[in-house]
């Protein structure tokens, strides 16, 4: 069971519980319930919580007799029960001295901030000379600081497993993770730390990726090394009992984690496939218009050892979507389910660290593989990186996979090889400092990424 399953559970079993107080009369001060103030008078009395709804409290009585047969044969109702409550009230201060009534204005989760209506009474009908005042506390969470975790032995230790003859393989999303927030990539990747599975109703974005990958896969890997007409992609456009059996077989691969198809799909589970059906559809309507293209492979693992300096080399993973050629030209694709944006000016905002959100992750991830292809490969034709954003198929704007540098559409990786082999290289070089600590990214004024941190609830710990 986890911390916050726990203390749901707490919550949900001591919302009912009520709380007795006891008081001395003797020793100056009483607490006391409502109820047990009749016929007694009091000179100083104060009383709490004086909220519409809390006093009187908001009740409706429990009896399986409607409203309007309770007050046609004269039983008693909710107004009989205010009555008895404003009787009361008026009982209790009717001799005293001094009474303070106090009330919430915060209207934070289901509180009104409204105050009760007998000090409106009190005020209005009865025309009493009442002194209000607004007590405000200035509470204020404890400032953040930075958190840094030097690089001792241990760690190199571990950064050392990612270089030559290691045991691990950075990827772009570990890249992409540093430049984010270091201390983020540390506790990832270098202590390895791994968000535990969780149980999901739905099918998260997450899921829904992997089911169009493996739907994708599935229709191009029967046309490997092939050249692929715009017939053939129509056709399979057109035939949908085809792409229910893929649909299916990636719903239980991907989200029921069935090694084969169990059942067909129903309820919201049917509709988000009926999604996916449109965004496959269109993705080979837009491949139909692109063809003919040599279609080369798709998931394609590969990995490399790259040069960082001349005594050093990291070894480098990733899986690449989908690898086609055309007119002499080979491409790299990548299919991605969120909006990322496929414009950027100069090589460096893909490494940079101010620019938290808007800097394009997808750009930088499809040109690391683009320059993986270039160094294990050895291509003699031009590569071509693109990215097939998924949300955009069916937006208004021209859908375009083209990466573009300054506004110029990126047609040959090689035109920025060497400035991105210098960036990239830096922001290793960074990694792997001994010098230069992994520390919380908190200098840019913005937190959004932290609410999507595996580790944000560790980072709160450790400042406080």
């Amino acid at each position: 069971m986890t911390v916050t399953t726990f203390f749901k559970i707490v919550k949900k079993i001591t919302t009912g519980i009520s709380v007795p107080f006891e008081g001395e009369p003797l020793s100056g001060l009483q607490i006391m319930g409502v109820l047990e103030t009749r016929a007694l008078d009091f000179e100083n009395i104060i009383i709490l919580s004086m909220n519409e709804g809390v006093f009187p409290v908001k009740k409706v009585a429990s009896s399986i007799i409607p409203y309007n047969l309770r007050k046609g044969f004269e039983l008693s109702t909710t107004e009989h029960q205010d009555s008895i409550y404003a009787y009361y009230f008026y009982r209790l201060i009717s001799r005293a001295k001094r009474v303070f009534l106090l009330y919430d204005t915060r209207t934070e989760n289901m509180a009104s901030g409204e105050v009760s209506r007998y000090v409106y009474q009190l005020k209005y009908h009865y025309r009493f000379d009442l002194k209000e005042e607004v007590s405000n506390y200035s509470v204020a969470a404890k400032g953040k600081y930075e958190i840094a975790v030097q690089k001792d032995e241990y760690v190199l230790q571990q950064l050392a497993r990612y270089l030559e003859g290691g045991d691990r393989s950075l990827s772009a999303s570990a890249i992409n993770t540093y430049i984010t927030c270091p201390l983020q990539f540390y506790l990832g990747y270098v202590e390895d730390f791994r968000k535990g599975d969780e149980v999901s109703e739905d099918v998260d974005a997450a899921v829904l990726g992997s089911i169009y990958h493996g739907i994708m896969q599935r229709i191009y890997d029967r046309m490997e090394d092939k050249k692929i007409w715009p017939d053939e992609l129509k056709a399979i456009e057109h035939d949908d009992a085809l792409l229910t059996t893929y649909i299916e077989e990636a719903f239980a691969k991907n989200y029921f984690k069935t090694p084969q198809k169990i059942h067909s799909l129903s309820g919201k589970n049917y509709l988000t496939g009926e999604v996916i059906r449109k965004y496959v559809k269109r993705t080979l309507e837009f491949d139909r218009y692109y063809a003919p293209f040599i279609y080369l492979e798709s998931e394609r693992k590969i990995t490399c050892l790259h040069p960082i300096d001349e005594n050093r080399k990291v070894s480098l993973k990733g899986f690449i979507d989908r690898m086609d050629k055309k007119d002499m030209q080979m491409r790299i694709v990548d299919y991605k389910t969120g909006n990322d944006d496929l414009k950027f000016d100069t090589v460096e905002e893909l490494f940079d660290k101010r620019m938290m959100n808007r800097r394009p992750k997808a750009v930088m991830q499809v040109l690391l593989y683009a320059m993986m292809v270039a160094e294990t490969d050895k291509p003699d034709i031009p590569i071509k990186p693109a990215i097939y954003r998924i949300q955009k198929l069916y937006s208004d704007e021209k859908w375009e996979t083209c990466i573009k540098m300054k506004g110029l559409a990126m047609d040959n990786f090689r035109k920025i090889e060497e400035p991105f082999r210098l960036a990239f290289n830096w922001c290793l070089h960074e990694i792997f400092n001994p010098d230069i600590p992994f520390f919380q990214q908190i200098d840019t004024g913005n937190w959004s990424h932290c609410s999507y941190c595996t580790f944000a609830s560790i980072c709160q710990q450790m400042t406080k």
